[in-house]
């Protein structure tokens, strides 16, 4: 049942993951889609872009996942969730956050799996 749970996490967190990097260089950064967010009307989902946008450029996601990841070190349950939401912000750019919150919400994972 655990290694099932592992699995699951870690399949969720990579398809976050796979997610957040589509969404940041096929809608935010695409070059053919920001010329028409400048227009006079522009579509209603440059709203949504440029807020993703803001989310990119801030920190804020990445020091999130790495305060949910150090939390997983005392409650396994968190270590999905921190996995995920700093592999969004590996995808993002953050990495100074992003890279050791996806490190210390493995660690948590396997870290208390049966031998």
């Amino acid at each position: 049942m655990c290694m099932n749970r592992t699995f699951l996490s870690m399949f969720i967190a990579t398809s976050l993951a796979g997610a957040a990097a589509w969404t940041r260089h096929g809608f935010i950064e695409s070059e053919t889609l920001a010329p028409l967010c400048l227009e006079a009307v522009a579509p209603w989902w440059c709203a949504v872009r440029a807020t993703l946008e803001a989310v990119e450029q801030s920190p804020l996601l990445a020091v999130v996942a790495l305060a949910i990841s150090m939390a997983a070190l005392r409650r396994q349950r968190h270590a999905g969730l921190g996995i995920g939401l700093g592999g969004i912000a590996l995808a993002f750019g953050n990495l100074g956050c992003g890279g050791p919150a996806v490190v210390i919400g493995v660690l948590a994972l396997v870290r208390q799996q049966p031998r």
